[in-house]
């Protein structure tokens, strides 16, 4: 879904949000963590995101695109002429489809933040559609929504896409609403790095809406924080 949605359209609703982690998938029959791979090992993604941050932490290993849906992907990894000693997917993909048993390792946050609103589930409706947006309210889930919501604004001010390797990180503290955002800015080849986290309380016991613009403005606040650090300027390379 876009950051910057066409006039007329909203979001209505976010439903409660899978795991939005990352996973090392290793070829069937085989186990490991991505620590154990010896240099050299192909990792198939086709996420620039995840193959700056893990250049960055593992030089060493190499890193080659891998196209198709999933199940097609890992067939592609399990296949014996294959050049893959795994293959990077996201956790909520796999448990959605019932394939959690090949996960090899949960990538710790560490090492790779997710992507924009990663293992949630959005709901578009237009603006104007009263019925509709009341009907899908009902789906939502407040704190997945205001999660998404920062880290999208985040994206949206910083003005990055798919061609920018750009990961966040989101946390809310139910008990006081405050919420936490972390997020990354690398180069291509993995080499320059900006890293920040902002946090912020969102109001407890405000109306959903004022918390909304709150964790919109949070989000607005880490991209700032992050064009300080170089942000702009890695993007740019």
């Amino acid at each position: 879904m876009p950051t910057r949605l066409p006039p007329g359209l909203d979001i209505a609703a976010i439903s409660s949000r899978e795991d939005p982690h990352d996973a090392l998938v290793m070829k069937s029959g085989c186990s490991g963590t991505i620590d154990s791979l010896p240099p050299g090992s192909v990792i198939g993604t086709s996420s620039l995101r995840r193959v700056a941050q893990l250049r960055h932490a593992y030089p060493s290993l190499l890193f080659q695109d891998i196209r198709g849906n999933l199940q097609t992907r890992l067939s592609k990894l399990d296949s014996p002429a294959g050049e893959y000693a795994a293959i990077i997917l996201a956790v909520a993909g796999l448990t959605r489809l019932g394939l959690q048993g090949r996960i090899s390792q949960i990538l710790p946050l560490s090492l790779s933040l997710y992507a924009v609103g990663q293992g949630a589930l959005a709901v578009e409706c237009r603006e104007d559609d009263v019925f509709s947006q009341r009907m899908v309210r009902s789906v939502n889930d407040p704190p997945t929504e205001l999660r998404c919501r920062a880290e999208r604004a985040f994206l949206r001010t910083i003005e990055g896409g798919c061609s920018a390797p750009i990961g966040v990180r989101s946390e809310i503290d139910l008990a006081t609403y405050t919420l936490e955002l972390e997020g990354v800015v690398l180069s291509l080849d993995g080499v320059h790095c900006v890293r920040e986290t902002v946090n912020a309380c969102l109001g407890v016991g405000e109306a959903h809406h004022v918390c909304r613009g709150h964790a919109e403005a949070l989000g607005m606040d880490l991209a700032h924080a992050l064009m300080k650090s170089g942000a702009k300027e890695i993007m740019d390379r």
